[in-house]
């Protein structure tokens, strides 16, 4: 598995798809395409789509990928260079998906020989009109944190280097859009002491680690499961996971909270709370999927909008195992068990009370 890919940059020229081949040759596994400080030379009449067709063949061929684009110039200045600065931004976010990326990465400028708040309210300006143009068409934009041998007080290219320039900019982007939720979770996480903030800058990346991989990153860009049409009419979708490697047994428990959610939403809104045909989970393997957030309230709200749900164990401890004291919930919101047999202990104790005890007469009759 690759959480990590080695690229390096790439410059922008009539010679890029040379050079990405001489990257793979050297084992490269992706590159971001640099324009410098503008754009100037794509827009000066090249055919975009042919310079971006010809790099994505080259990285075809030795299996590497377009990490992203970028653009260093100063977009926050006055003069002719930043204004052409700022529609290279543009002119990449419009243009990025034709090299197969969706991240544009750049410095955010700076009024030169200024002190870092005295470019806020410009960065505000440029950045917020850049984000939301990038937010319509799916694209992020990454900051380059280097200096460029300024500091605090001057310099001549970017402000994002260093945590305080950091809060300015958050607390210019709060100002624009009042109760943003990326500003409030930035509030939140600012107020942990320094390890505090470092363990859980590691426990994201961690639980993040698999979007690195660039196939499970592809397969979660866009929706074709059309999950919300399966209450409309009769459907089979098949979820297969591996029963023996729990690495991505997540994304089985994302597809069942959002079927989960989404059919119950559209049965109450839209077919008056009930779906016009019963939608039945056959959750094989149960135990081995990882856990559905929230199961035990589910199981005992989606029955009444026509959807049901049966997990398949091998033991009943293995649902203890893994919703801990919520199982015996769940377990009581199945309208009915089936046992094929069975030596674990625990299961064989549950039933056993749940049948009681029984009297059985017989009657024998015997003719001479």
């Amino acid at each position: 598995m690759k959480n990590i890919l080695i690229g390096t940059m790439s410059k922008a020229n009539e010679n890029t798809p040379a050079y990405i081949r001489q990257l793979g040759k050297l084992g490269f596994e992706c590159t971001e395409v640099t324009f410098g400080h503008d754009c100037k030379w794509l827009m000066s009449g090249i055919d975009t789509d042919a310079f971006a067709a010809d790099c994505k063949k080259a990285l075809d061929e030795y299996g590497m990928e377009m990490s992203a684009l970028g653009v260093y110039g100063n977009p926050l200045e006055s003069d002719e260079d930043a204004v052409l600065c700022r529609k290279s931004w543009e002119f990449l976010i419009d243009n990025c998906d034709k090299f197969g990326t969706k991240l544009i990465c750049g410095f955010t400028g700076r009024l030169r020989d200024k002190p870092v708040p005295e470019s806020i309210p410009q960065y505000k300006a440029v950045f917020g009109d850049l984000a939301a143009r990038a937010k319509e068409r799916g694209v992020r934009i990454a900051f380059e944190n280097c200096n460029m041998g300024g500091n605090w007080g001057y310099g001549n290219w970017n402000i994002a280097f260093n945590p305080a320039a950091w809060d300015l900019m958050f607390e210019a982007l709060e100002k624009r859009k009042p109760g943003c939720f990326a500003c409030r979770q930035y509030r939140l996480f600012t107020l942990a002491a320094g390890k505090t903030m470092k363990s859980i800058l590691i426990s994201c990346g961690a639980r993040l680690a698999p979007f690195d991989i660039q196939e499970l990153r592809d397969i979660t860009a866009y929706d074709e499961l059309e999950l919300d049409t399966l209450g409309d009419k009769k459907t089979a979708l098949f979820l297969i996971m591996s029963d023996t490697d729990a690495t991505f047994n997540f994304l089985l428990s994302m597809i069942y909270t959002q079927l989960f959610n989404l059919l119950c939403e559209k049965a109450d809104d839209v077919y008056g709370g009930r779906l016009p045909v019963h939608v039945r989970c056959l959750i094989d393997e149960a135990a081995n999927i990882g856990q559905i957030p929230n199961l035990e309230k589910l199981v005992a709200t989606i029955r009444s909008r026509e959807i049901s749900a049966c997990l398949v164990l091998q033991a009943q401890s293995q649902l203890k195992a893994i919703y801990k004291d919520n199982a015996d919930t769940i377990i009581g919101n199945m309208d009915s068990r089936l046992f094929l047999g069975g030596t674990e202990p625990t299961t064989l104790k549950d039933l056993n009370q749940a049948l009681g005890k029984e009297t059985i007469d017989t009657y024998n009759t015997g003719e001479s």
